[in-house]
């Protein structure tokens, strides 16, 4: 019997170090880590603030907008940092809305989210449970971090409840931002994105009506003063924005940020049913990128719900909104993944998700290269 105990008490301790060692809690912050990565979530936001491959000392996600320079109705959240999100409207809030309280950007980067639990699976994956309860909009998140044992891979499941007694539309919207040291020159994002157009930044629309004659292919950008690879960083010292729809064969959309200076690759891979518009953002400061996202979303025209719908705005028949139904629950996940890269890597050629793996095929300067990651590895 005394055995039984001892070794009870001595496999309690053994989980107990496991999951310290696995996940810790530091201030407003959780990290959660394996021998591979290491990613820390901000509860003040909930935005992933951090993530560190092996003993690359370079955080792509080192990017931040203070309160002080969001607008006025955003004075009571907390800083845009790194992968934060937009839930509900995207961009500015109607007047009445603003006077609602509506926030641009929505609640989640006004809220102190919660840690609802941490477990390790039966092989060995660490999960990680965060969310917040909706104060003012009526749509509240769950967010589950699956944290692959053995991989730079994470699995991340987002649920979205609406608890109104009504039915609305709304938007969702990743906002996966780089700064710091990964962002500059070398920075280059590849993704599967098709046809798509400007907006925003220094080239704003003055009209929403010829989309798609407007329109372009990813990567050949037509900005109003001249082309563009839109793969490319700094070659226009502005900021700007295009947004993407994806071909009508591809199931999942996929995107990458990639700097062979920093020896680093981050990518992302989601179904398209779930986030159907990539938007490419490109920020500029005196001149000089110091930002870049890969915003992939269930929106892309930069209107209001009510233009959208009385103007009947869609882009090659893809809605810029969203439908969900009184006390509904709608699930989205995405996988993201980080790799070391050789100085001569030239691009990401491919993503592919399956049951089982994300494959990445990448092209150098001595020829095709695949990287596979395992969920069961």
């Amino acid at each position: 019997m005394n055995q039984v105990n001892s070794y009870s008490l001595l496999l309690f301790f053994i989980l107990i170090s496991a999951e310290v060692q696995s996940m810790q809690h530091v201030k407003d912050s959780i990290v959660l880590k394996n021998k591979s990565l290491k990613l820390v979530q901000n509860l003040h936001g909930g935005a992933i603030t951090s993530l560190e491959f092996k003993d690359n000392p370079v955080n792509p996600f080192d990017w931040s907008l203070p309160v002080e320079n969001q607008p006025e109705i955003n004075k009571d959240g907390f800083a845009f940092r790194g992968h934060f999100i937009s839930l509900g409207t995207w961009g500015m809030p109607t007047e009445g809305e603003q006077n609602a309280g509506i926030r641009l950007y929505g609640e989640p980067t006004a809220q102190i989210w919660k840690r609802n639990n941490f477990s390790i699976d039966s092989l060995g994956n660490k999960i990680l449970k965060t969310g917040f309860r909706s104060k003012i909009e009526g749509l509240s998140l769950e967010r589950k971090i699956t944290l692959y044992q053995n991989e730079a891979l994470i699995q991340v499941k987002e649920s979205v409840t609406n608890d109104l007694p009504i039915s609305r539309v709304y938007n969702f919207l990743q906002h996966p931002t780089f700064g710091g040291a990964f962002v500059s020159k070398n920075l280059r994002i590849d993704t599967n994105a098709g046809k798509g157009f400007y907006q925003k930044g220094a080239y704003p629309r003055t009209t929403y009506n010829n989309l798609e004659a407007d329109s372009f292919y990813w990567p050949n950008g037509i900005l109003p003063d001249g082309k563009i690879d839109l793969r490319t960083s700094g070659s226009r010292k502005k900021t700007y924005l295009t947004s993407h729809i994806f071909s009508e064969s591809d199931k999942t959309g996929w995107a990458t940020a990639s700097n062979p200076d920093k020896k680093l690759l981050i990518g992302y891979i989601w179904k398209i049913n779930e986030y159907p518009w990539l938007n490419v953002w490109h920020q500029s400061v005196d001149g000089k990128v110091v930002g870049r996202a890969i915003e992939f979303a269930t929106c892309g025209v930069g209107l209001g719900f009510k233009e959208l719908i009385t103007g009947n705005y869609t882009y090659f028949a893809n809605l810029s909104f969203e439908f969900i139904d009184a006390g509904q629950t709608l699930d989205k996940t995405y996988y993201m993944f980080a790799m070391e890269i050789p100085a001569k890597f030239l691009e990401t050629t491919h993503v592919f998700l399956t049951d089982e793996t994300v494959i990445v095929q990448y092209a150098t300067e001595k020829g095709e290269v695949e990287k596979i990651f395992s969920k069961f590895n």
